[in-house]
């Protein structure tokens, strides 16, 4: 005999009448162990937010500080295009890191970025879902990002650049440059801080 898991107080409507929504379920055993994850779920969700701690604020405040501090990167680069035996006249880039910000009630970092002095873009980073975090060399990254578009191209920059990158779970990216390495590790180390602390305010699994 089958038994019905009602979720009271939630409806779907079919031809015009309220029907209560729930999930049927084979035996009592799983339909008990369902109906008590949707129990847990719910008390979780009307619990308060509990204040983030000291430590998770600090590492924020401090990565936030970081960011803000470091002023403008510009490089000058060359493109090389393998394939073509060719390389491009120099040119010159730069990036600008501003109010940055961190919220540890969300663990949500955002920043603004100027490209080249004119291209501006607001950046959100969820600390939760960050899978990885790496350090590399600008045009190592660079050749990461046009790998599939142009295979046969490389790019060389002066003075060196080092990009912190971090990957989501849905393979998503965001870089930031730094002029130093020293620097763009310690910040890489910041995010990991970040990162890990974050992760434990995640759901547990309920089933």
């Amino acid at each position: 005999m089958p038994y019905f898991v009602r979720l009271e107080g939630n409806y779907t409507v079919h031809s015009g009448s309220l029907f209560p929504i729930g999930i049927y379920v084979h035996d009592l055993a799983g339909a008990n162990q369902i109906a008590d994850g949707f129990r847990a779920l719910v008390q979780r969700c009307q619990q308060a937010v509990p204040p983030a701690g000291p430590a998770l604020q600090a590492v924020l405040n401090d990565l936030a500080q970081k960011l803000n501090q470091q002023g403008g990167v510009s490089w000058m680069g060359v493109t090389h295009d393998a394939f073509a035996g060719t390389i491009s006249t120099p040119w010159q880039s730069s990036e600008l890191i501003s109010a940055a910000k961190g919220d540890p009630s969300t663990c949500l970092l955002t920043f603004n970025k100027e490209l080249d002095g004119s291209t501006k873009l607001n950046s959100t980073v969820s600390l939760r879902r960050i899978s990885k975090i790496e350090v590399m060399g600008y045009q190592d990254w660079w050749a990461r990002l046009m790998r599939s578009d142009d295979p046969g191209g490389k790019v060389a920059v002066s003075p060196p650049v080092w990009s912190v990158v971090l990957t989501d779970e849905a393979g998503g990216s965001t870089d930031i440059a730094f002029s130093g390495e020293a620097q763009a590790e310690g910040v890489a180390r910041d995010f990991q801080n970040a990162a890990q602390a974050c992760a434990a305010w995640e759901t547990p699994e309920l089933f």
